[in-house]
């Protein structure tokens, strides 16, 4: 199978906005990617964006579907990048605060075991 060549912007951590105009683009952005911090797809075929969702669910931490992928507010849209691009703890989320303690489970048996 032909492989193509990694690009620069696949191995970069970009601010700025990449259009695709293909087929599956995918496959190859998941490939070669290490970063992963926001990510929007605009479409007005219903059945392609829910297969780009489904697809791209781990390559980003925030990921927008016909709307901007900048204006995340904490509280509403927790915040946070995936792969090289962060820890994905999503800032202001309701899981945040994990991030900063350290979790600890006890077991206590009070019953003899024979």
């Amino acid at each position: 199978m032909h492989q193509a060549p990694v690009r620069d912007y696949e191995r970069q951590e970009l601010y700025l906005f990449i259009l695709f105009i293909s087929h599956n683009p995918f496959s190859q952005l998941l490939d070669h990617s290490v970063y992963g911090l926001t990510g929007a797809i605009f479409s007005e075929d219903k059945d392609f964006l829910y297969h780009a969702r489904d697809v791209l669910r781990d390559a980003v931490g925030n990921m927008y579907l016909n709307d901007k992928s900048t204006g995340s507010i904490v509280g509403q849209q927790p915040f946070g990048g995936a792969r090289m691009s962060g820890t994905n703890d999503k800032a202001g989320g309701p899981h945040y605060g994990i991030r900063w303690s350290s979790p600890l489970t006890i077991k206590e048996t009070t019953v003899a075991s024979y």
